[in-house]
């Protein structure tokens, strides 16, 4: 295929992104009804561009999300961030 259609999203992508979720969760966070989500997986209906491409971006933000809160949860107790001097917030009465 020369120019392949951009309109529609790639049903094997979709079903890798659902993650082994349901139907009814995927259908939940995307705002769909639980028969168009069975419609895509099945192939009776083309998956929009835009369903795998919002579970791809939660994916990211999920795992974004999972580093920055062990990032947190290992930081040691003792060592403490310096404050950093900034001369142009100090309030001057």
């Amino acid at each position: 295929m020369r120019y392949p259609n951009l309109r529609y999203g790639k049903p094997d992508e979709f079903r890798y992104y659902m993650n082994g979720r349901t139907v009814a969760d995927v259908a939940r966070e995307l705002r769909r009804s639980e028969r168009s989500v069975d419609d895509w997986l099945s192939g009776r209906q083309r998956v929009p561009w835009w369903a795998p491409e919002i579970l791809r971006l939660r994916a990211v933000e999920r795992d974004a999300t999972r580093l920055r809160f062990a990032f947190n949860a290992w930081k040691p107790s003792s060592l403490e961030t310096p404050m950093r001097e900034r001369p142009h917030l100090r309030i001057v009465a």
